[in-house]
């Protein structure tokens, strides 16, 4: 045997040092998996288990011994169990056992599932309390704990070892016994504290701010504080314990098992100095389940003391917590606050003002901006729930509260500010970027700030008048003396040094309270006859310091400048509203028409400039939305004929300017004609502005239109010459910008089209011309799929279709399309533009009803024929296009397709749910039928084709879950056979399920064992739990069965 062991030994060594493609190392798998099978290999593992050191022999030695267990326990010969049981248990609990952690784990596990096979409701409570007789003895203590881990984890396991029956009886049986389990935990919990630990003396409060709340925390058990002389040996048995609890605690009721014993425990190690963190994420597994015991009350308040108390101390000394506690202990503030605060809020014996005004310290406490962060969260949540509670009440805001939450804004807008928080804020990187949902850039700093600034928000909702009373004074007193100051050091010559740190921290300072400002433009709204003297001041200086900083061009003085004139341009952006509700009030008051177009005309005269060459392009894009969002949102009522003067000269001005910027303003411009005022004569507005769009329209296209009369076009190739090419695409660009931006007014629409009227046939022309480039026809189809989407009424079912026919001739199949489908990661040009070709033809068939029945074999053919074969075994950003046309073509032309067609579609997204891999494209498929279940009737029609019920629709998804290959998704799947099997219930059980398991390499018992069990109820609950049961059974008896798994 000696030699057997080294030639495993040598075996194994060189089987975990090859690649896992390696041909050899597939080879000796082989041979390995088969030796586990064979019978002398248990004898062979328990030999090696006690006479090799060598890791890799002893890890083979478990995984024989696993196997036998778990698939050949009850085969084994009563003495044999008891001989193996013996054995194991004396290996896993010597005295001078060397194994290392990961060897011992995996023997406590195999215990656990022997202990899982003999578990019984007569062996149960002894086999527990024999465990518990482990941990009380000091030689075998940690084993027996880890083995109470084990347990929870084995007997619940959702590997399929075990039939579902025996699962469910498992977890009904094990639950009976966890007051047992909690109990030997806890009191040896309690006796590891009694031998380690000792009371310390209070701490001496020299905090006054503490004095009045103090109070609370002293005197309670729950509360006092302890050191501890814990061994190394001693730390590794509570947090085992710990972790065999927080192991319980993630699947047991615990408000029915949540014992205040346990409770004492966990609090008297929470307030150990030196090991505390394992109680804490203990404790933070409780409050995460957001449970509620039987004696609720008394629950919360120890909670709450708990919290109460340790802030004090935290607060009063913080140096002694190191981060990782502070962490920690804000989580489980967190989750006290998220999942019971609404339970104590209004209850007299919780002194809430008081918790608050403590979490306030606590929170400008925290050592970095992530900590700090976390608390704002918590904040966050509080602030969230006075709001909803204010708003469903339709109350004001509790006055309590007051002074409280507005010197906490006061404070938290001086975290925000370098000239208070220079120290804090320049340890925050500024550098690292991170993308938010909107795609745009922002760094840590940017994050840090909002969250703030959102926080101070949500407390000016709250409490709008005083708010904006103690935050209006940020502005006059800083903004506008920083400009006056920057204006007089301009005047003398001075130069702005970029090197500067107290310059350019006051520039960000600056910018943020900028920033604070257009998150209260809301307020300033609501509450508009009250602070209009206020808001209006502020909107002036913004104008006046927008028109300094064109004029001085001070995004030059670096990049920090440039930042606060893009936050000036979105501040004033945001006060539209406001303008719009300044506008409506001058209706009312028409004495005060002038002053409110002067402010329009001021700020027209502020945005014109920023449209030139040399403005930093990032400045001129945040122009062209200001002037959009005043255009769409303000609509003043004279904005067309103060914008006059800019309309007439847009197409010099913005002639040098990239595309991305033209079509931003070129879009803010077309809105400017196309919009008119509210509450105006329309018939009127629109004789005014029909002839002023016209021209516009034709400043930007006539070049385009000069194309084709270019002299060798076509023959010489002019047209891909790179300057052609640029035309097109900032036309085209503009164009879609301007489409897309289009009011949704008929006559806007029709003014539209017909201005552009004359660039449509020439683009289509494009189509040809430019088939083999697919830079050019994805930003054609781009086109075309904005202009379908916006006009479709106005352009007609007969252009959309000589466009789609046009596409597919152009685009065809074979080597030009497998070109352009060909490394989509490394050129994603060519599946960008099939993606938007198959985008406009999933919106034709929406959009075409019974119009589209003349394209529809062209539109199938094209699509299975020529796409599909290109995309079948790939993992090309195609496929949710083509899937998504496949499904309104069964949607929306189910009655025009012929059978064929039909049965090739519903084969192909059956073929995609067996072979996907990408789980948001098997959503979509599996989302898709479920829709067509409704709309057509899909299941009946599938049924209806089908020689045996569901034997190739729901056959696959049977596969698939037995398979585990989607199991993110098996609850939609499960649901998507119960739709399936309701079309015919008897069929289903009677028909499908025999027939599925004909073909099953199980035995017949087995077989039968399944039918059984799936018991013939139609509520979806117990169907959904028979179909759980069949997958998990299956799979058990295949296990079983294969003898070389």
């Amino acid at each position: 045997m000696d030699n057997k062991t080294k030639e495993l030994e040598l075996l194994l060594n060189e089987f975990f040092t090859l690649e896992g493609n390696n041909p050899k190392r597939t080879e000796l798998d082989k041979f390995l998996t088969n030796y586990k099978s064979q019978a002398e290999s248990f004898e062979h593992a328990k030999y090696y288990l006690v006479h090799s050191t060598n890791n890799y022999v002893l890890w083979f030695s478990l995984l024989v011994i696993e196997h036998k267990v778990c698939k050949a326990w009850y085969t084994m010969a009563p003495q044999d169990q008891n001989d193996t049981k013996t054995y194991l248990y004396e290996t896993y609990l010597k005295p001078n056992n060397q194994f290392p952690t990961f060897i011992n784990a995996k023997l406590g596990q195999i215990l656990a599932d022997i202990g899982r096979n003999e578990f019984s409701p007569t062996s149960a409570t002894e086999y527990i309390s024999n465990i518990a007789n482990l941990i009380r003895n000091p030689v075998t203590s940690l084993r027996g704990v880890n083995l109470l881990q084990y347990i929870s984890e084995e007997f619940l396991t959702t590997k399929h070892f075990l039939p579902q029956q025996k699962k469910n009886e498992l977890k009904k049986l094990l639950i009976l016994q966890v007051p047992l389990v909690i109990s030997v935990l806890t009191e040896y919990l309690s006796n590891l504290f009694a031998q380690n630990a000792e009371k310390k003396l209070p701490f001496k409060n020299n905090n006054n701010n503490l004095s009045s709340i103090a109070h609370f925390a002293v005197g309670s058990p729950d509360t006092n504080t302890y050191t501890g002389s814990f061994s190394n040996e001693t730390k590794l048995l509570t947090k085992a314990v710990f972790d065999a609890l927080t192991s319980y605690f993630q699947w047991i009721p615990l408000n029915e098992l949540l014992t205040p014993v346990l409770l004492d425990v966990l609090f008297k190690y929470l307030r150990l100095d030196n090991n505390s963190i394992p109680a804490l994420m203990c404790l933070n597994e409780i409050l995460s389940k957001n449970c509620v015991p039987k004696e609720f009350e008394e629950f919360l308040m120890r909670i709450f003391h708990q919290i109460f108390s340790l802030m004090t101390d935290i607060i009063a000394n913080p140096n002694l917590y190191n981060s990782d506690f502070l962490n920690k202990f804000t989580q489980f503030i967190n989750l006290f606050v998220s999942n019971h605060l609404r339970r104590v809020e209004n209850n007299p014996n919780f002194p809430i003002s008081d918790f608050l005004s403590l979490l306030f310290q606590y929170s400008f406490l925290q050592p970095s901006s992530e900590s700090f962060l976390s608390c704002i969260e918590i904040w966050n949540k509080f602030l969230d729930y006075l709001i909803t509670q204010s708003t469903e009440k339709s109350q004001p805001a509790p006055t309590k509260y007051t002074d409280g939450l507005l010197l906490f804004q006061s404070e938290l807008v001086k975290r925000t500010l370098f000239s208070f928080s220079k120290n804090i804020l320049s340890q925050i990187d500024d550098e690292e970027e991170d993308i938010d949902e909107e795609e745009n850039v922002e760094t840590k700093f940017d994050n840090y700030i909002k969250q703030c600034i959102e926080v101070v928000a949500k407390i000016t909702e709250l409490y709008p008048n005083k708010s904006l009373e103690n935050l209006y004074p940020l502005f006059t007193e800083n903004v506008t003396s920083f400009f006056g100051k920057t204006e007089e050091t301009i005047k003398q010559g001075l130069i702005m040094d970029q090197n500067d740190e107290t310059l350019n921290n006051l520039v960000k300072d600056i910018t943020t309270i900028l920033f604070l400002f257009s998150r209260l433009a809301n307020q300033f709204v609501l509450s508009f006859g009250p602070t209009y003297i206020a808001a209006n001041f502020i909107f002036q200086k913004l104008l006046d310091m927008c028109s300094f900083s064109n004029q001085n061009k001070t995004f030059k003085f670096g990049e920090d400048w440039e930042k606060l004139q893009l936050q000036l341009l979105n501040t004033i952006r945001s006060f539209n509203y406001w303008l719009l509700e300044y506008g409506n009030q001058v209706r009312t008051v028409p004495s005060q028409q002038p002053d409110f177009d002067n402010s329009i005309s001021k700020l027209i005269t502020v945005i014109g400039p920023l449209f030139s060459l040399g403005i930093p392009e990032e400045i001129s894009i945040c122009a062209g939305k200001l002037l959009m969002t005043l255009v769409v949102v303000s609509k003043p009522i004279n904005l067309l004929q103060l914008m006059d003067n800019m309309i007439a000269g847009i197409h010099q001005v913005c002639g040098p300017l990239s595309p991305g910027v033209q079509s931003i303003i070129f879009s803010a411009i077309s809105c400017t004609i196309l919009i008119p005022p509210s509450n105006v004569n329309l018939s009127h507005q629109w004789d005014v502005r029909r002839p002023k769009y016209s021209p516009f329209i034709k400043g930007i296209t006539s070049g385009y239109l000069e194309l084709k009369q270019i002299p060798g076009f076509i023959d010489a190739k002019i047209y891909d010459k790179p300057e052609v090419v640029q035309r097109v695409h900032r036309t085209l660009k503009i164009l879609k910008g301007i489409i897309r931006s289009v009011p949704d007014l008929s006559m806007a629409k029709g003014i539209l089209h017909d201005a552009i009227q004359d660039t449509l046939p020439m683009t289509l022309e494009l189509v040809g011309i430019y088939s083999k480039r697919p830079d050019v026809l994805e930003i054609i189809l781009d086109f075309f799929l904005t202009l379908f989407e916006q006009l479709k009424t106005q352009v007609g079912i007969v252009f959309l279709q000589q466009t789609i026919a046009q596409f597919i001739d152009a685009v065809g199949g074979g080597d030009n399309l497998n070109q352009m489908l060909m490394n989509s990661q490394t050129n994603p040009m060519g599946s960008n533009m099939v993606s938007k070709l198959l985008q406009i033809l999933a919106f034709a068939i929406q959009t075409s009803g019974n119009s589209f029945e003349s394209l529809l074999t062209n539109t199938v053919d094209f699509a299975m024929d020529k796409i599909y074969p290109c995309i079948v075994n790939s993992t090309s950003p195609v496929l949710p296009y083509f899937f998504t046309l496949l499904h309104c073509i069964l949607d929306n032309q189910w009655k025009h397709l012929k059978a064929n067609q039909t049965q090739r579609l519903l084969l192909t997204f059956q073929n995609s749910f067996c072979h996907e891999t990408n789980v948001n494209l098997f959503k979509q498929n599996l989302d898709a039928f479920e829709k067509l279940k409704t709309k057509v009737k899909l299941y009946d029609k599938i049924a209806q084709m089908e020689h045996i019920f569901g034997c190739t629709f729901i056959t696959v998804f049977f596969d698939i879950l037995i398979a585990n290959q989607q199991s993110v998704q098996n609850e939609d799947i499960i649901n998507t056979i119960y739709h399936f099997a309701s079309v015919n219930f008897d069929k289903f059980f009677q028909e499908f399920l025999n027939s599925y398991l004909l073909s099953k390499q199980i035995t017949n018992e087995q077989k039968s064992k399944l039918l059984s069990n799936f018991t013939m109820d139609k509520d979806q609950p117990t169907f959904n739990a028979n179909m759980n049961q069949f997958i998990n059974d299956y799979c058990f008896y295949s296990y079983l069965n294969n003898n070389t798994q």
